[in-house]
């Protein structure tokens, strides 16, 4: 069983000089493999994954509701940046 998931995609844009963007989703732990870095250790592969790949930045986006995460996800580096919108299809 995994203990947690994560996508990354990442794609070219014509900003940042040519260089691609990168959005990590779906970020996962496992209820009972929480608090053991797992979290931190997958954010830390996407980001030198997306590094690697030449992005220019990596994005993100999380529910309003889950404070918790955006704390990880500050303590990780990130900063909040713009508003979220997403249509169910």
């Amino acid at each position: 069983m995994p203990l947690g998931t994560f996508s990354l995609l990442v794609f070219p844009v014509m900003v940042h000089d040519g260089r691609p963007e990168a959005i990590v989703e779906a970020v996962v732990v496992a209820p009972a493999a929480r608090g053991m870095g797992i979290g931190k250790a997958m954010m830390r592969e996407a980001m030198r994954l997306a590094r690697e790949a030449g992005a220019a930045k990596l994005a993100l986006s999380s529910n309003a509701r889950r404070l918790r995460a955006h704390q990880f996800y500050r303590r990780l580096g990130f900063t909040e940046h713009g508003i979220s919108f997403s249509i169910e299809l």
